[in-house]
């Protein structure tokens, strides 16, 4: 019986297929090609099974030059596969006549797990891999490659003889030929399934029904499927009859709960059962816990030391490993990450539930046991876990960045305006960098326990400590018990404004949701109870001394102090600052608290509180037949072309806002101008209002009546500012008074 030959011998090649196939153009040296007998002019296509080596065997020269191309053209290398297909059926490994140290450099690197793969999976090797073999080097891969290819083709051809032996008559021949199709079309029908691709005989679940190589049952079909000619009746049946038993014990597998198909893989692995299995299992995070336990924990059950119980799970780890790079064949694992992907985003409790209502699991059974398991097992999917408020929830993995960033903003704007829309919050979400659709966050949020939907696209809170439409409604009502939505939302209005404008960095200006809105705000809420006429009360007394500040306390007691409830702005801020309230304080609760009610041009009182309608109309027929007072005095440009204007300071003019005179305030509007070097500024709004005056009117002691004069330098950005008595304006005109300001 011929043997195979080695490397260097002849019969062997001297260069492997893949590479004579590369450099099949590229010329021998002509010393070479003469030692081998080549013609001038032959190639390294030629270096094949068929070169013919010298009776003296391949001269030193020579074996230098090989190592020498193989050395200098890794990078050429790295991507070639070292084999175009998979060892044929019946080969065995003990017929390659490998040197002892190519042998030795292989079985380190597979026992160091060095290279990826095991010898038999053939058509995923590259010659990157042998790269990374320690101590094999060019001459040592070779040796693995040439000899190996000796090998195969030697094995094939005693099998093509056997086959020939075999041919008697033209119709055993046909009979054959037929037999064959028809196994060659059940082999296609069976690779088209889910279980070839993610079966070896490396699977101890399987190893007793196929070779004990990682090569798949699919990459066997293909390669038998691919070589119709060469294909032989005996190989081709026991490779279907293989593949009928996996098919058999795949749809064994099919039909098992998650937990059972888990425990069985680790059983199958290890050999243990009961409790050391099951210690695994919890170690491992395949049991169905939301965590794994640490080793000592599961040591302490199995009474082991910590490292033997480190080194049980490094077991099981490796023997993954063998397995392929190949998923491992799990179909509930499968059906379980794909029920998650399009139940998410969802909470993991839910999560848990769900698995088991589909029957995928016997019980309940944590979505983070499913992530981990498909982890180590190889499968692919698109969820993440994130966590919030306590819980965890299941998402997919283009939104897990932005899930906690989308539920910080839910919570902020919720806090401010007491509910929110899912636009506002994608909106926000869009301009921070993270965005996301509608329906998206729609289904992001509502995921999250503490969220609850209403009004179909809004959303609320209800189990927040308080926000600010809770806090708001609480101070009205402790004025007046009982609230129409429409006067609560008023309220809430006026204190959106206020703060509005004091956080004008806010990306998302808090506004009060619409009436709506605000009835399924307050029917959900646990302090409040809103009747069929959408008036609103308090569950438990609310009393003013807790819920109002003392300044508003007292804006409270002034408005009820007056005879009809109704006051003027000036006379409120005038008896409130007798009972010790700042005029400014007093004038910013008439603009922004939600417990005023602005009943007309400057009457005031207490929101929710019974006026005589009568009284009201007189007091603004007398406000309207009241003479205006006129602030401002004069304005002009100066000759230097500076803009100037002069105003009657009001009282309590540090609480009111002061306006450029609209002829000239087109000037200046959404400009600001230095004030002095010490870098005090006055600006005005795009509306006209000042601001910037009230410190220099504080350093002077300027007061009611007073004239305030200010120019404006348009060219160069500057202002100046002047205080004086109205006599000196009104007696020299504006150039005596200006001759002080504007050199």
């Amino acid at each position: 019986m011929q043997q195979p030959a080695k490397w260097g011998q002849q019969g062997a090649p001297l260069l492997p297929k893949s590479l004579r196939l590369k450099w099949g153009s590229e010329a021998l040296p002509d010393w070479f090609a003469d030692e081998l007998g080549l013609p001038s002019g032959a190639t390294y296509g030629a270096l094949g099974t068929d070169v013919r080596i010298p009776p003296s065997g391949l001269s030193a020269r020579a074996r230098k030059l090989l190592s020498f191309v193989i050395a200098s053209r890794r990078d050429q290398m790295r991507e070639v596969h070292v084999f175009d297909a998979p060892l044929p059926e019946g080969f065995v490994w003990d017929t390659v006549p490998w040197e002892a140290r190519t042998i030795n450099a292989i079985k380190n690197a597979m026992w160091r797990h060095q290279i990826p793969w095991g010898l038999q999976e053939l058509q995923l090797l590259q010659f990157a891999d042998l790269e990374r073999v320690p101590h094999l080097g060019p001459i040592g891969l070779l040796d693995f490659a040439c000899t190996l290819e000796a090998a195969v083709s030697t094995h094939s051809r005693r099998q093509q003889s056997a086959a020939t032996a075999s041919e008697t008559t033209p119709d055993s021949a046909q009979t054959e030929s037929d037999e064959i199709a028809k196994m060659h079309a059940e082999l296609a029908e069976l690779s088209q399934e889910d279980w070839p691709a993610q079966v070896s005989g490396a699977d101890p679940r399987f190893r007793n029904m196929l070779p004990r190589t990682r090569t798949t049952v699919l990459e066997r079909i293909d390669a038998a499927i691919a070589t119709v000619a060469e294909s032989d009746a005996h190989s081709l049946r026991a490779l279907l009859a293989e593949s009928r038993a996996v098919k058999d014990r795949a749809e064994d597998l099919r039909n098992e709960k998650l937990e059972v198909a888990l425990e069985a893989l680790v059983t199958a692995i290890t050999g243990y059962t009961g409790e050391r299995n099951a210690a695994l299992l919890d170690r491992l995070q395949w049991s169905g816990a939301a965590t794994d336990i640490v080793l000592e924990e599961a040591a302490a059950r199995l009474s082991i030391t910590r490292e033997r119980m480190r080194q049980l799970q490094v077991k099981v780890d490796n023997a993954l490993l063998l397995f392929g790079p190949h998923p491992v064949y799990l179909p509930a694992l499968d059906r379980a990450l794909r029920l998650l992907e399009s139940a998410a985003p969802i909470n993991a409790d839910a999560a848990a539930r769900l698995v088991a209502s589909n029957g995928i699991a016997g019980t309940s059974f944590r979505p983070e046991s499913v992530l981990a398991a498909a982890k180590r097992l190889g499968h692919a999917h698109t969820l993440a876990v994130t966590h919030v408020s306590g819980a965890n929830v299941i998402v997919a993995q283009p939104h897990e960045a932005a899930f906690g960033k989308l539920v910080s903003i839910a919570r902020g704007q919720i806090s401010a305006a007491g509910a929110t829309s899912f636009r506002a919050v994608a909106e926000a979400a869009e301009r921070d960098g993270h965005p996301v659709a509608e329906e998206a966050v729609r289904d992001i949020l509502l995921s999250v326990d503490e969220f609850k939907a209403i009004a179909d696209d809004w959303l609320i809170w209800p189990d927040q400590p308080q926000d600010y439409v809770s806090k708001y409604s609480r101070r009205m009502l402790s004025i007046v018990a009982e609230l129409d939505i429409g006067a609560l939302r008023d309220g809430l209005s006026r204190a959106f404004r206020f703060r509005a404008l004091s956080h004008r960095r806010r990306n998302w200006p808090p506004l009060p949701p619409p009436r709506a809105v605000l009835v399924e705000y307050y029917r959900g809420h646990a302090e409040f109870v809103i009747d069929a006429n959408e008036r609103v009360r308090s569950v438990e007394p609310l009393s003013a001394e807790t819920e109002l500040a003392p300044a508003e306390r007292i804006l409270a007691e002034v408005l009820r102090s007056a005879p009809l409830g109704v006051m003027d702005r000036i006379s409120i801020a005038t008896e409130c600052e007798r009972r010790g309230v700042p005029a400014n304080t007093t004038w910013m609760m008439c603009s922004y608290d939600p417990i005023m009610d602005r009943l007309g041009h400057n009457l005031w009182c207490l929101r929710g509180t019974r006026v005589d309608p009568a009284s009201v109309s007189e007091l603004l027929r007398q406000n309207a037949e009241r003479p205006k007072e006129r602030r401002t005095l004069d304005h002009g440009w100066t000759d230097t072309g500076e803009l100037w204007f002069a105003l009657r300071l009001p009282k309590h003019f540090e609480a009111q806002t002061l306006f450029v005179p609209s002829a000239i305030s087109r000037y200046v509007e959404g400009r600001t101008f230095q004030l002095d070097e010490s870098g005090r500024r006055i600006s005005v709004s795009a509306h006209g209002a000042l601001a910037g005056h009230r410190e220099p009117a504080r350093a002077v002691g300027a007061d009611e009546g007073d004239v305030l004069i200010i120019t404006f330098d348009l060219v160069g950005g500057r202002s100046k500012i002047d205080f004086d008595a109205p006599e000196r304006l009104e007696d020299g005109g504006a150039g005596s008074v200006l001759g002080s300001v504007d050199k």
